[in-house]
């Protein structure tokens, strides 16, 4: 979970998706969901407030936007105001679905060139 004065992102759990490449190969997909609440005066979206990176044996996963698989996934592009809080998603591509991930969130809003905020979490996956 991060708590800033700019925003509030609250995990609430993990789907493990059954998917294809774009092969038509049969993969599997992570989404990682969280509560995302804005605090600031500006509108802004959950993708626009902080970028995400997710690890799987030391090699990053391929990471995806905004998608219509789900709600949650589709949410990560809207803007909201101040004080809302939306369900977002973030969706990666697994290596295999029984190692743990290295989930990672740094903010997008730098001020002087630092990041303010910056969080790593191991996430099982069993």
């Amino acid at each position: 979970n991060i708590d800033t004065e700019d925003i509030s992102l609250v995990y609430t759990g993990l789907e493990i998706l059954d998917s294809t490449d774009d092969a038509g190969n049969p993969i599997k997909q992570l989404v990682v969901y969280c509560d995302f609440t804005n605090k600031t005066s500006n509108a802004m979206s959950s993708s626009s407030a902080f970028s995400t990176r997710a690890f799987q044996n030391g090699v990053e996963l391929q990471g995806w936007g905004g998608s219509e698989k789900n709600e949650s996934l589709k949410n990560s592009t809207l803007d909201i105001m101040d004080g809302a809080t939306l369900n977002v998603g973030f969706l990666f591509d697994l290596r295999d679905s029984e190692s743990p991930v290295k989930f990672r969130i740094t903010d997008s809003l730098v001020y002087e060139g630092e990041e303010k905020f910056a969080q790593q979490q191991e996430i099982k996956l069993q």
